[in-house]
């Protein structure tokens, strides 16, 4: 006889079935639903972050640089700098901008300061050229910087 309500109980639609919602089993609609929202939330939060950086510079700053780091040494005796561990030589063309200043000399450039460069060419010992030098804003990030140029 049991056998016999097993079967039955087997050819029973769906609907008829009496049975008990399992607390840990895992709803696929719900999951992907929820994998959707966060997908969005981590592209927005990406973009946001870019946009920040693209919206936080100066409207006379380029948005894509030849190189960009902090400033780690200063030497205006052999006119070189070195920045994000690239030694840079400083000619009588070359440009350093500050924000909200313009132009400014080769001794505003100070140690830990993150700095965007466009270079151009190699000079002697096959060091690189700094043709320009944009200082960035404080609140600018090395991380917001490195975010920007991955995204060029």
């Amino acid at each position: 006889m049991d056998t016999y309500r097993s079967e039955q109980f087997m050819h029973q639609p769906n609907a008829q079935r009496n049975t008990t919602m399992n607390p840990y089993s895992v709803n696929s609609n719900a999951l992907n639903a929820r994998l959707i929202a966060l997908a969005t939330v981590l592209l927005l939060l990406a973009g946001s972050l870019y946009a920040a950086v693209l919206t936080g510079l100066p409207p006379d700053y380029p948005k894509h640089f030849d190189n960009y780091g902090t400033v780690d040494a200063v030497d205006l005796n052999t006119r070189t700098v070195v920045i994000g561990d690239q030694i840079l030589v400083v000619t009588e063309n070359t440009t350093i901008i500050a924000p909200n200043r313009g132009e400014v000399a080769m001794a505003a450039l100070q140690l830990g300061q993150l700095v965007g460069v466009e270079v151009s060419g190699y000079g002697s010992y096959s060091q690189a050229i700094l043709q320009r030098a944009w200082i960035m804003p404080r609140h600018i990030t090395l991380e917001q910087m490195h975010a920007a140029q991955q995204e060029e």
